[in-house]
């Protein structure tokens, strides 16, 4: 038995968000894809490069259905490398969750897994089977309490009536001064404490940069839009941030 809860890729999220930019609800997304029999090529890792392939599949005329099946493969083909890892799995298989009343993502999984349709079945209860797992287990309990459902929702609506902490761990604080005024901002009057440490965030859109000393101050921050040209504009921020006078022999990336 295997979950992903590592990337948001290959749950139904994805297809949510997918179909939102294609401006077809979702509950139509699987009926739509069926009609499709040369599923789009869309890279299925990150939501960023799927929108990307979206965007130039539109652009060149290629079919609603054809995008949302290759949508749909995607995701699986992101599934199974996240939970399946080259191993071989063995038949029957249960696919469950909220997000096999997609037909084209089982139609999908079905193909990738390549069994008969018999081996690879959705339950008829898939999309609760979590709880229903749950229950059952609680059934063969002895001696556990018993709760009406009565009791149970009044338990919950006086548990959700009583604010709560948005976060059980402590708040964050800095460990060193941080000095925010333009003039204790600059560095004449400053000798930064070795080692210095460049760090380097070069995102689908734009690249940020930041220095900073080994007590943690900032010494300079620069932060741009790539322009399409990430490289040359990453050539630009590495140079901003080093054109400081620094000593280059305690300088680090």
């Amino acid at each position: 038995f295997r979950m992903n809860e590592i990337c948001a890729a290959g749950t139904g999220a994805f297809l949510d968000e997918q179909a939102e930019r294609l401006g077809i609800p979702v509950e139509s997304f699987g009926k739509l894809a069926s009609q499709s029999s040369n599923p789009a090529s869309i890279a299925g890792r990150c939501a960023v490069f799927a929108k990307t392939d979206m965007i130039h599949l539109a652009q060149e005329g290629t079919p609603i259905p054809d995008i949302l099946l290759g949508l749909a493969d995607a995701l699986v083909r992101n599934y199974m490398a996240t939970l399946i890892k080259g191993d071989h799995p063995v038949p029957l298989i249960s696919l469950q969750g909220g997000v096999m009343s997609n037909e084209a993502v089982v139609r999908a999984f079905r193909h990738a897994l390549g069994f008969r349709p018999n081996e690879v079945i959705v339950p008829q209860y898939f999309k609760v089977l979590g709880a229903l797992g749950c229950a059952e287990l609680a059934s063969y309990r002895s001696g556990a309490q018993n709760i009406s459902l009565r009791d149970l929702k009044k338990a919950v609506e006086v548990a959700l009536s009583v604010p709560r902490p948005r976060s059980f761990l402590k708040p964050l604080k800095l460990s060193y001064d941080v000095q925010t005024s333009n003039k204790a901002s600059k560095l004449e009057n400053y000798s930064p404490v070795a080692p210095i440490i460049m760090g380097l965030d070069i995102g689908s859109v734009s690249v940020k940069g930041v220095t900073i000393d080994g007590t943690g101050k900032i010494l300079k921050q620069d932060y741009r839009f790539s322009r399409s040209s990430p490289m040359e504009v990453l050539t630009e921020v590495i140079q901003s941030l080093a054109d400081q006078n620094l000593q280059p022999n305690i300088i680090s990336v």
